[in-house]
């Protein structure tokens, strides 16, 4: 009798928290968004009825939480945690998709718990030296003070020199040498009328 009262809350637990899994989510393409609460990047929801079959032993006391992704990953796909984990709590659920609202099974995987920190510094790393790459390359653009028609004539105007230029457009010497010798507006592209005189 008692087993059967257990089996009774184990379902009807399972039972409210699969439908509170379903008012919180939507579907985008391949991916079921979570639009719940998330704790350190992973989507969770409170843990129903906690008091229902309380015991006295706080060692057992229920999760406060429950980890969304890795119920569903766990309920609805035929994955398991690698046996080689020295303990459970060594291998946590990530996604492969890199949406961090995803709860779908099909984009989650079991690593272990150092990977998702890598991934998410490698990232890091990767936006942050791309943003410093753009920002250079604004502020190039933004410090150049030859015209796209001064360029062209001074890359392809060689008898004149290059004193003589700088001279007629009215900057210094190194701005026309440097353009000149290409360690600056390396990115320019010529006309392809460039070089055909009027």
């Amino acid at each position: 009798m008692q087993r059967a009262y257990v089996l009774y809350l184990y379902y009807h637990l399972l039972d409210t928290v699969l439908r509170k899994i379903t008012l919180n989510t939507t579907e985008e393409g391949a991916c079921l968004n979570w639009h719940g609460a998330i704790d350190v990047g992973t989507p969770v929801m409170a843990m129903p009825h906690r008091r229902m079959g309380r015991c006295n032993d706080p060692a057992l006391k229920p999760p406060q939480q429950i980890r969304v992704r890795a119920l569903m990953l766990e309920l609805f796909s035929n994955k398991r945690p690698p046996t080689k984990a020295k303990t459970p709590r060594s291998i946590v659920v990530s996604n492969t998709c890199l949406n961090q609202e995803c709860i779908c099974p099909d984009c989650s995987r079991y690593v272990r718990r150092g990977v998702p920190i890598a991934m998410g510094l490698a990232n890091m790393d990767l936006a942050t030296s791309t943003l410093r790459r753009k920002r250079i390359a604004e502020t190039k653009q933004s410090i150049r003070v030859l015209t796209p028609e001064q360029v062209q004539r001074i890359k392809f105007e060689l008898s004149t020199t290059a004193r003589e230029l700088a001279r007629q457009m009215n900057v210094n010497f190194s701005v026309v040498h440097s353009c000149r010798s290409g360690r600056t507006y390396q990115d320019f592209r010529p006309s392809p009328f460039a070089g055909l005189g009027a």
